[in-house]
């Protein structure tokens, strides 16, 4: 499964650094046509 790695904002200003992935099943198909209205995402950590 892959996972992604960004930094990131929070409200106040301060910089997170966070690593997620997509939830959802390794066997479907992605949406490329933006077809699903929120894609689901789960964070792993964020500090």
């Amino acid at each position: 499964m892959a996972r992604f790695q960004m930094f990131a904002a929070t409200p106040a200003g301060r910089r997170i650094w966070v690593i997620w992935r997509y939830d959802r099943e390794e066997d479907e198909i992605p949406d490329i046509f933006g077809e699903l209205g929120e894609v689901p995402i789960f964070v792993i950590t964020a500090y």
